[in-house]
This record gives C-alpha cells, structure tokens and sequence, in this order.
C-alpha cells in the first residue's frame, strides 16, 4: 500500500473505533492500568507497575510531534525458540 492509503485507512478505522471505545473516568477505574495522553504533551499515568510497561511509557513520553514514523511489533518465534534454547517464564 502507498502512504496516503495507509494513513486514509488508519483514519477509518479510527472513526470506527471511536464508535465503541469509552473515554477512562480517572475517579472510577482508579484500580486499572492506564496512561492518558493529551494534545501529545500532557500525561496522566495510572497504576502503571512493571519493567515493560514503564518502558512502554518512556517510549510515549519521548515521542516528538513532528512527522514521523514509528512501529511497535512483537516478534515471532526464533530459531532459538523452536529448539528450546531460549527459556520461556
């Protein structure tokens, strides 16, 4: 797919999810994990515990708001992985 394409879908399916998804009430859902991220500069960070997700927030926090682009992916089996060398917790 080309750029335009791709941000055009992004776009719809973003509309989509605004359809479904509700907006945190910071009172109510006090005992969930969750980081709200205002006009990409303002942060409110709720029970958030961990190595990786505090990574996870580090990452968002460090975002600029100039264009660019960025991906997050979880990588797939390794050959590693496939012949046990790499222990699973």
């Amino acid at each position: 797919k080309n750029p335009e394409e791709c941000v055009r879908d992004f776009r719809q399916r973003i509309k989509q999810y605004e359809d479904v998804y509700e907006t945190i009430d910071c009172d109510m859902e006090s005992d969930l994990s969750w980081i709200k991220i205002q006009d990409c500069r303002r942060y409110t960070i709720n029970n958030v515990r961990g190595y990786l997700p505090g990574k996870i927030i580090q990452f968002l926090m460090c975002l600029h708001t100039t264009e660019k682009r960025f991906y997050l992916s979880r990588h797939g089996q390794s050959a590693y992985n496939a012949i046990g060398k790499v222990a699973v917790a």
